[in-house]
Order: structure tokens, then C-alpha cells, then sequence
């Protein structure tokens, strides 16, 4: 994807291009901000502009260098990201990148480094890269990827050229969700809306089953006080249920894909490999658990909005305003700020690796009005 085809961020981009244009390169750069909002595109756009072999303000997509740097193929760009099951950027990939800065572009007049997620390096790690960052060798960018700045040392930060990316606009969002997907004026507004300005938080919808899963937990929330515990019991166990079948898929399909490769890989490199898939497939379970207590967070903070009569506007649920004035009125402001409290309750105590279904069970049965009645 060329940078005219890029989603939202104008300004970011505009700043990138205009240093393309310029030749006017920093030595580090810290792309920053949401995540689903296009930084690591932006981070791989640069690195094939960069490259390229037109040596234009944008990639051209097409030529040998550009077409490289897609398929992660391409000697000067290299690519750095957690790894393991704590997801940590580890100190021997730190120690990697500083050996390959020492030494000259093998056929471009840049070398490349892309750091992905860059706040998951410990301490040690991050005051290695800076010591590079003091002293950067010549034809040579490193780019730092973060959703989260503040876990990256104040000194790192001032010795990169802060880019910062932001939520997407939601008419483009809601354009990009209908061209993209196909969907409806209607729906397209609803997923932005759900999204927040997150274009990866929309594919995550839309690519799997979030949208009914998210349906089914809103009924059971509009409708929480004539359900018995069994029934609430239930419908989180079949949503806990749903993410182990789908991890389990996820797994499946990786499996098959390391016995293709089964030749030309050791038993050693194997389980190395298997050990990477279980901790990919675990990161993809948590960031779909974040989606349904980002839900329910939603949901109570529609019901104040609705509470305090706001502007609709606000709302993010607008398929379920009926639903929410009728809970608004069984509910007091009190009672709906307990339930976002322990929104972010449960939200630690999944952080401790405690099970979804008993996270959401201790919610459903804890503060706030509208109490699950007792089985």
C-alpha cells in the first residue's frame, strides 16, 4: 500500500512524505499512538520509500525492492517484535540490530530497522538502543512502533522524531468499513462506532464471530435482572467456550503448516516454532477477551450518557438505544459507575491469567443495581 492509499492520519503521513521528498531523513523515529490505526503500515510504507527503487516521496509498489520489503524478504529492512510467551522484545534481538547497524547497506543506500511494539522491552534492552540512538551510524533509520510511549525511557523518546498517529476519523471510517467489506450505510456506522477510530479493532469484528458474540452479551446485559445466575453462567461459559475453539483452530492450522516444512526443520526448531505459535495464539485470545470488557465498558458508559440525557451522538451502541433507555431507568448514576468499576476489575484480574467465565461471573454478581437473580 502506497501512502495515497493510506486510511486517516493525513498530517503523519504528510510529515513522512515531505522527509522522502526532502532526503531530510532523522536517524530514529517513534511512531506512536491506538493500535489498529495504521503505525506499523506507515512504519513498512517508509522503510519500501526508502528503498525504492524511484526514490520518490512514496513507494511504488511494483518494483523488486518494494515487492521485498512486502514479503519481509529484503536485505536492508529488518524486523524486530516480541516474542514468547511474556511477549518481550528479547535483549538478543536488541543485541542483533546493534551488530547489523554496524555494518554498511548491502545494496541500498539505507538500512532499516522496524522495532514493533517497542514498550515491550526491558529495561537492559532499551538502554542498549539508546546507546546506539547517541551515537546513530550513517544510512541508517531505526523506527520504534508503540501503542504505549510512556513504557519507553523519557531518553529514547527525545532522541526520535515523534510521529504521531490517531484515531481515524469516523466518516472515514465508516466510508473505508463500506468499501472494504460491503457492508450498509447502517452497519458501517454501527462497527465504526463499536471501532472507536481503530481500523484493526473494525477487522476484528467483521473477521470473526465479535459481532454476534457482542449482540448475545448486550441482550443478556439490557436484560440482566430477569436472568437467573444459571442462565448468565451459561452464556459466559459458551463464550469462553468460543475462544478455546478458536484458539484450538488457530493452533490446528499452524500445526499443519510447521509438518508441511517438517523436512527441512529439526525437532529442536519445531517445538521452538510450536512454543512461538501457542504464544501468538494466547496474545490473539487476550486481545479478544479486551474486546468484550472494552463491551461492556461501552455498554455503561452508554447507559450515562443515556442517564444524564447527552447527545445520542455520544453513544456507541446505536442499535441498542431502546434497550439502554429501558436499563437507564432501572439504573442509578451510582449503580452505573459500580458496574464500570468492575468492568476494570475484572479487566486485572484477567491480567493475573484468571479464567474469562470467572472474571465475568464475579462481575455479574458484584455492585451496581440490577443484581442477577439467585437460581
Amino acid at each position: 500500500m502506497s501512502f495515497d492509499a493510506f486510511i486517516g492520519n493525513k498530517l503523519a503521513i504528510g510529515i513522512l512524505k515531505k522527509a522522502l521528498e526532502t532526503r531530510r531523513i532523522a536517524s530514529a523515529y517513534l511512531f506512536h499512538g491506538p493500535d489498529g490505526v495504521g503505525k506499523s503500515l506507515a512504519a513498512r510504507n517508509f522503510a519500501k520509500a526508502l528503498v525504492c527503487e524511484n526514490e520518490g516521496s512514496d513507494s511504488c509498489d511494483v518494483c523488486s525492492s518494494c515487492r521485498r520489503v512486502d514479503s519481509d524478504n529484503h536485505p536492508d529492512v529488518h524486523w524486530y517484535k516480541p516474542v514468547g510467551k511474556m511477549r518481550l522484545v528479547k535483549m538478543a534481538s536488541i543485541q542483533e540490530l546493534i551488530t547489523q547497524t554496524g555494518l554498511k547497506p548491502f545494496e541500498s543506500k539505507w538500512k532499516l530497522f522496524v522495532l514493533l511494539e517497542a514498550d515491550r522491552m526491558r529495561a537492559e534492552s532499551q538502554n542498549a538502543v539508546l546507546k546506539t540512538l547517541e551515537e546513530p551510524p550513517g544510512q541508517t533509520v531505526l523506527i520504534l512502533v508503540s501503542s504505549n510511549a510512556a513504557g519507553l525511557l523519557p531518553t529514547i523518546v527525545s532522541r526520535c522524531q515523534e510521529i504521531c498517529f490517531l484515531p481515524i476519523p469516523r466518516e472515514e471510517m465508516e466510508r473505508t468499513i463500506e468499501e472494504k467489506w460491503g457492508l450498509g450505510a447502517e452497519e458501517a456506522r454501527l462497527v465504526a462506532s463499536l471501532a472507536s477510530g481503530s481500523l484493526g479493532s473494525a477487522k476484528r469484528l467483521l473477521d470473526r464471530e465479535n459481532l454476534s458474540r457482542r449482540k448475545l452479551l448486550l441482550t443478556l446485559l439490557s436484560d440482566i435482572s430477569h436472568r437467573s445466575f444459571r442462565e448468565v453462567e451459561d452464556t459466559l461459559r459458551a463464550m469462553d467456550e468460543e475462544l478455546g475453539e478458536m484458539a484450538k483452530a488457530l493452533r490446528g492450522k499452524e500445526e499443519k503448516r510447521l509438518k508441511a516444512q517438517g523436512k527441512t526443520m529439526t525437532a529442536e526448531e519445531r517445538d521452538e516454532q510450536m512454543d512461538e505459535v501457542n504464544a501468538n495464539v494466547e496474545s490473539i485470545v487476550r486481545q479478544e477477551v479486551e474486546d468484550i470488557l472494552n463491551q461492556l465498558a461501552f455498554w455503561y458508559r452508554d447507559l450515562l450518557i443515556v442517564k444524564e440525557n447527552a447527545s445520542a451522538e455520544l453513544v456507541t451502541n446505536l442499535d441498542m438505544m431502546e434497550s439502554l433507555r429501558s436499563s437507564a431507568a432501572e439504573m442509578t448514576v451510582h449503580g452505573i459507575l459500580s458496574r464500570l468499576g468492575a468492568v476494570e476489575e475484572a479487566r486485572r484480574a484477567i491480567g493475573l491469567n484468571l479464567s474469562l467465565t470467572s472474571c465475568l461471573e464475579v462481575f455479574f454478581l458484584r455492585g451496581g443495581e440490577a443484581a442477577v437473580k439467585p437460581s
